[in-house]
């Protein structure tokens, strides 16, 4: 989700290289992040920003405030077709919870979903 870290403190926990079938491996991982930052900071940051036309300086989700929190699964493939070719599987997902409307507005913190992601390539490695 592209969660900045500054003002964030979290966990992480995964299994790896997890194999039921010959040049199947798998990987699950789950993590959940808390927000620290301070709400009234985040609420004038937010504030100056928009005047400012930058918008960017903070964000719903990306800047987590106290009591704000986010969680994250993911569950990846990789298969080797050839000693140097694989197919890999990525999917994953997110959901950001307990968003301040008083930062963010209501719009906004009625509009934030869960997001979800899904990629399937080759590497290729010499």
């Amino acid at each position: 989700m592209g969660i900045d870290p500054i003002g964030t403190v979290g966990m992480a926990v995964g299994l790896k290289e997890i194999s039921f079938i010959e040049d199947l491996k798998s990987r699950v991982s789950l993590a959940m992040l808390a927000g620290r930052n301070s709400q009234a900071g985040l609420r004038k940051a937010r504030l100056a920003a928009t005047g400012a036309g930058v918008d960017d300086y903070v964000l719903m989700g990306r800047n987590l405030a106290e009591g704000e929190w986010a969680l994250g699964v993911s569950f990846d493939h990789s298969y080797a077709v050839y000693e140097n070719l694989s197919l890999n599987l990525q999917t994953g997902f997110a959901s950001p919870q307990g968003l301040k409307t008083s930062i963010w507005g209501h719009t906004n913190t009625h509009r934030a979903a869960d997001a979800w992601m899904a990629s399937l390539g080759m590497l290729y490695t010499f």
